[in-house]
C-alpha cells in the first residue's frame, strides 16, 4: 500500500471508530433516559399516594382539603408535562441514533469499498 493509500485508509477507521464511540454514547444516553422517565414515574406515585394519604388522614376544614386536592391536581400536571418532555427527548434521541447508525453503515461500506479497490 501507497502512502497516501495508508493515510485514506487510517482516516476511514478513524472515523469509524468516532462513529462507533458516538452510537455507544446514544446508547447509554438512552438507557440514562429510560430510567429516569421510570424514576419519575415511581417518584410521581409515590408523591400522589403520600397526599392522597394526608387527605384521608386530614379531618381538616374543607379549604384544607381544597389544598390537599389542589396539590394532586398540581402533581399530576407536572408529571404529565415531565413525561412528555422526556418523550420528546427519547424520540428526538432515537432520530439522532437512526441517523448516526446510517451513518456508520456508508462508513463501513466505504471503508470495505476502498479495501477492495485497493487489493485489485
Amino acid at each position: 500500500m501507497t502512502l497516501p493509500t495508508q493515510d485514506t485508509c487510517r482516516k476511514l477507521q478513524q472515523q469509524l471508530t468516532a462513529k462507533k464511540l458516538e452510537l455507544r454514547h446514544l446508547k447509554e444516553t438512552h438507557l440514562i433516559v429510560e430510567h429516569a422517565f421510570l424514576d419519575s414515574q415511581y417518584f410521581s406515585k409515590k408523591e400522589q399516594y403520600l397526599w392522597e394519604k394526608i387527605l384521608q388522614l386530614c379531618s381538616g376544614t374543607s379549604s384544607e382539603t381544597s389544598v390537599v386536592n389542589e396539590e394532586l391536581e398540581q402533581l399530576k400536571e407536572e408529571s404529565r408535562l415531565f413525561q412528555q418532555q422526556l418523550i420528546v427527548g427519547e424520540e428526538e434521541l432515537k432520530q439522532i441514533r437512526l441517523k448516526t447508525l446510517f451513518e456508520l453503515q456508508q462508513l463501513e461500506k466505504n471503508y470495505i469499498q476502498f479495501r477492495n479497490e485497493v487489493q485489485i
